[in-house]
């Protein structure tokens, strides 16, 4: 998706970022660099200004990143320089509610808030990429590009992802495919079997 910075933004009806207690959204951006405006939004699901759930900035006179989260009181990761005109870049934005919010840079952890707070009335059930959510303004100049939100009610315990990880059944409703592996014992490795239902089995070499 290509922004012109001057009429171009799409609006995502139906996310509601704030009932999420965590949110994690990769977002692959290439900035043009010709913005005029100060400070220019890649997403943004703002009812005012700064007063969002998860906001992405770009300040072109710095090459700078801002990822905010407003939950009463705004925290911002603030960095200059981290946000080059012409690169593909892939952002991955995390916030989770009365814990923290952070920010990767094609896969490096870059800026950390630990104060974050509870997020939840802040937000609209609109995402926007390309301007602020609520006047179109702080038009972005660039490219987005395989963007994907993953938002959860709660994070799982060890005993639920074990549970997980122990009933996969291969099945394509059952994502990813995993299965009980057999016991072995010392001195033992793995060999394919077709004959077994998981397809391996310990042998003693």
């Amino acid at each position: 998706m290509s922004f012109d910075a001057t009429n171009d933004y799409i609006d995502v009806a139906g996310i509601n970022l704030k009932q999420y207690p965590i949110v994690i959204i990769n977002i692959w951006t290439k900035a043009y660099g010709n913005e005029s405006t100060t400070y220019t939004r890649v997403l943004s699901d703002e009812t005012g200004g700064n007063i969002g759930n998860m906001i992405l900035f770009r300040r072109p006179s710095e090459d700078r990143v801002i990822f905010v989260c407003n939950d009463g009181s705004v925290h911002p990761i603030n960095i200059a320089g981290a946000f080059p005109k012409d690169v593909w870049i892939m952002w991955t934005l995390i916030r989770v509610n009365n814990q923290f919010i952070r920010l990767l840079k094609n896969g490096v952890q870059i800026g950390s808030d630990v104060s974050i707070g509870d997020a939840s009335t802040v937000g609209a059930t609109t995402l926007t990429f390309g301007a602020e959510q609520w006047d179109k303004g702080a038009k972005y100049n660039g490219e987005i590009d395989s963007t994907y939100i993953h938002a959860v009610s709660s994070i799982l315990t060890p005993d639920e992802i074990a549970k997980i990880y122990n009933e996969g059944n291969g099945t394509e409703d059952h994502i990813p495919v995993v299965r009980r592996l057999p016991v072995g014992t010392n001195g033992q490795r793995l060999q394919a079997d077709s004959s077994t239902p998981e397809g391996i089995k310990w042998v003693t070499p």
